[in-house]
């Protein structure tokens, strides 16, 4: 049942824009073949071919630049190989536009490319992307190289808990981490003598001590402290001493995204800074001595820079710039040039960069399906380098030994499973929450049918993130959707509980679907420039209220469900919108800068907020029903729980007790009886540091 939602790997940097042709006629005239053919190949080859909800099924359109790309990207050779046996002299279409083919075409107007939602990590750790991804760089005809023989990989710490971001000493002799500790629960630096099993521990504070930088010189070991009352950055000796603070930081709940790292002269940190209200990362320089910080890197609005990298010589930085889980590696001049892509396509990546010694490759690791990779890049021409596959663990964090002839990276394991709770009714109280949807992998935002008979949930058990459905009680679950080269996310039911709603990111863009519960063809919902998500039906099935974004903000919109033109219903932002049950107000969240849920009614007008307990990393938290609305409460003293606001009283009653909340985050579901609950929960974290030895070229 795949959805029919393709795009290129290697599309422009703007996708989905550009001339667009109208009919089946128009596109296999551009092709020059028939219509039967190009019918069979969006059928058959994932021709990228659109269907409007509004009109009858046949009615389709394609955007040019898609065409190309999805000819160069393997329907060239295809071509040619059934040439060669036919003997056939079959030519190929024009990849750019001729005069002949500009009839069809009408420019979409430019949008600003958005985010995703980065409230939790998961977002660009567990993301996922198509197998069919090739490694473009220097010249666009160039192919990733076959992978060598495998360098040996073994473990060099299995300690309880979660093991990450190494750092060599410049000896080579030793290497600092971060660990949680034998009770897991905190994270601190620790020093491990490489030549035994001793390890020291640095730090004892009861903030997060993560990412330790190794000084150039030895002596030092910078860290960054993240916690709500002493966020910055740190120095500790390394043979252990009093901590000194460099500079005071904004705290990052999302400490993942975070990273450091030292100028070869160790004058220098880099690290990423989140700006735009939390919507963006940027990178910065910051000055040991003087203290005096520099922005290095502006990117646009919604998008971010991170894991910022020193080359040897200290005169660049390497880091990814992502949109949603896309990312490209970059590197930019002290000189503040432009920062320049080091290869053409978008990836999903897993962590922090490693320049090796020489300053001629970079090494990233690179999510592919189910693979997690990691290959190596040239800075000038050549061809990326396959090094090491691993098909369960994610390759979180990079040191280079400086010799150049080993590396240590982090074998992280995440899962995340959904959880069901009894809800408390005729005086009872909750009954214990049990895992319910659950697989090695991450499953999130769970939907029930209003009929109550199916669940629909997003997972990445397949490789990446599409929409699952299952029966009430968990069994069959069933891959409604497929986007190897993308991610389809948060599934919502219509009334009827015959379709979903959905929306799909690819190549740092979004659009919403629908496709029916049985499976199909999924029908684009045509929402113009508008880069659109987090859709969800109205109550009576005519329009679908989803977040729009044009030129900077989010805000809520909605559409007829049978096509016309979308209306604005916000003006002071919006995001994750949903229609109380009477169909009079739209409920919703700011996205990640803004705390609270929101309403406003169907039509516009006052926005009123209804909620200011929710956290803004937590916007997809809640649901509402028609007594009420149930969200997250990270503002509770004794500890985070599901609370219930009353529209009767306007009181906020608590319902489920959690252990934490501190990386949950995508969904809140109540059946419709208002008997049980679901929501996600993730595992405790489980890392290890593994030795890549033979690191040659």
């Amino acid at each position: 049942m795949a959805e029919n939602t393709k795009e290129s790997t290697d599309l422009p940097a703007r996708p989905g824009e550009g001339p667009r042709l109208e009919s089946w006629k128009e596109i296999a005239a551009y092709l020059k073949r028939d219509v039967r053919t190009v019918q069979r190949w969006e059928k058959l080859e994932n021709l990228p071919v659109y269907r409007h909800v509004h009109h009858k099924l046949g009615t389709v359109y394609a955007y040019i630049p898609e065409l190309d790309a999805w000819w160069r990207n393997g329907h060239e050779r295809l071509e040619v190989l059934a040439a060669s046996a036919k003997s056939d002299t079959a030519q190929r279409p024009a990849v750019s536009m001729d005069a002949s083919n500009r009839r069809a075409g009408t420019a979409r107007h430019s949008s600003t490319l958005i985010s995703r939602r980065y409230a939790s990590v998961l977002a660009i750790l567990v993301a996922g992307v198509g197998s069919a991804l090739f490694f473009n760089h220097a010249k666009p005809t160039q192919r990733a190289a076959m992978p060598r023989q495998p360098s040996r990989v073994v473990a060099l710490t299995t300690l309880p808990g979660a093991e990450l971001a190494p750092s060599f000493s410049p000896d080579g002799k030793q290497l600092a981490f971060a660990w949680t500790g034998p009770e897991g629960n905190r994270l601190d630096v620790y020093v491990k003598t490489l030549a035994t099993e001793k390890i020291r521990r640095l730090t004892f504070h009861p903030g997060r001590a993560v990412f330790p930088a190794w000084s150039p010189d030895g002596r030092d070991i910078a860290f960054l402290r993240l916690s709500e009352s002493d966020s910055g950055i740190f120095l500790v000796p390394a043979d252990g001493g009093m901590e000194q603070r460099l500079a005071a930081l904004e705290w990052n709940p999302e400490y993942l995204l975070e990273s450091l790292s030292w100028s070869g002269n160790g004058d220098l940190l880099a690290y990423p800074e989140r700006f735009h209200g939390g919507a963006s990362y940027r990178v910065v320089l910051f000055a040991v001595t003087g203290h005096k910080r520099r922005v290095l890197t502006t990117p646009p609005v919604g998008w971010f820079d991170i894991s910022p990298i020193f080359s040897p010589d200290g005169q660049t930085v390497a880091f990814y710039r992502c949109i949603h889980a896309d990312c490209r590696i970059h590197t930019v001049s002290l000189r503040g040039e432009e920062p320049r892509p080091l290869h053409l396509d978008f990836k999903v990546v897993d962590g922090e960069l490693a320049w090796d010694h020489t300053g001629k490759t970079i090494i990233a690791p690179i999510r592919r399906g189910n693979a997690h990779e990691l290959w190596r890049f040239p800075v000038a021409e050549g061809k990326a380098d396959l090094l090491y596959s691993s098909p369960s663990d994610h390759l979180f964090g990079l040191a280079i030994a400086p010799d150049g002839k080993s590396l240590v990276f982090g074998a992280m394991h995440i899962g995340e499973h959904i959880w069901r709770s009894e809800l408390p009714r005729g005086g009872r109280h909750a009954a214990p929450a049990e895992p319910f949807i659950t697989s090695s992998r991450g499953e999130e935002f769970p939907q029930v049918s209003p009929d109550e008979k199916r669940i629909a949930f997003q997972s990445i058990r397949s490789g990446n993130w599409d929409v699952w459905l299952c029966d009430s009680d968990a069994r069959n679950p069933v891959q409604l959707t497929n986007t190897p080269d993308g991610n389809s996310l948060y599934p919502r039911w219509s009334p009827d509980s015959r379709e979903i709603v959905y929306d799909t990111r690819r190549q740092g863009h979004s659009k919403i679907f629908i496709i029916k519960a049985g499976g199909g063809t999924a029908e684009r919902v045509d929402t113009e420039d508008l880069d659109a998500e987090m859709p969800s039906f109205s109550p009576d099935g005519l329009e679908i209220y989803f977040a729009g974004k044009r030129d900077r903000n989010w805000q809520i919109w909605k559409i007829p469900r049978g096509g016309g033109a979308s209306s604005q219903i916000t003006q002071d932002g919006g995001y994750a919108p949903a229609a109380s049950p009477d169909n009079k107000w739209v409920y919703y969240t700011k996205s990640y800068a803004s705390p609270g849920v929101w309403r406003v009614s169907v039509n516009g007008g006052t926005e009123e907020l209804v909620i200011p307990e929710l956290e803004g990393r937590f916007y997809a938290d809640w649901a509402v029903t028609a007594n009420g609305i149930y969200f997250l409460n990270t503002k509770v003293k004794s500890a985070p729980a599901i609370h219930f606001f009353d529209f009767k009283t306007r009181k906020i009653n608590p319902i489920l007790a959690l252990e934490t909340a501190e990386s949950w985050a995508d969904g809140l579901a109540v059946s419709g009886n208002g008997h049980w609950l679901l929501y996600p929960r993730p595992e405790p974290m489980q890392s290890d540091l593994m030795l890549l030895e033979d690191l040659k070229e």
